[in-house]
């Protein structure tokens, strides 16, 4: 089993949690991020206060379009993120 977390860039949205079977597709990624898919390694902490490893996935193109700041996807990757993120955990994993 694995997990499919989607944060949106807009704090009022809702971050939706999905589980899923097998590794997202590169197609589904792109349109979740809206574009082209850069991957990153990251740790994911859950509501059980647990650290798990994860990749987060975000648009490679985002700050060249201007895309909003992402608060909640740049406190995961400790780092800047913008437009919309997807986060992988288990089975949703790239290999």
């Amino acid at each position: 089993m694995g997990h499919l977390i989607t944060i949106p860039a807009d704090d009022a949205a809702l971050i939706t949690d999905e589980r899923v079977m097998k590794p997202v597709s590169l197609e589904r990624a792109q349109a979740l991020v809206g574009g082209y898919v850069e991957l990153l390694n990251v740790t994911y902490t859950s509501k059980q206060r647990r650290d798990h490893p994860a990749q987060m996935l975000v648009n490679e193109e985002g700050l060249l379009r201007n895309m909003a700041f992402n608060a909640r996807a740049s406190d995961i990757a400790k780092r800047t993120i913008v437009g919309p993120a997807v986060v992988l955990l288990g089975e949703a994993k790239w290999r």
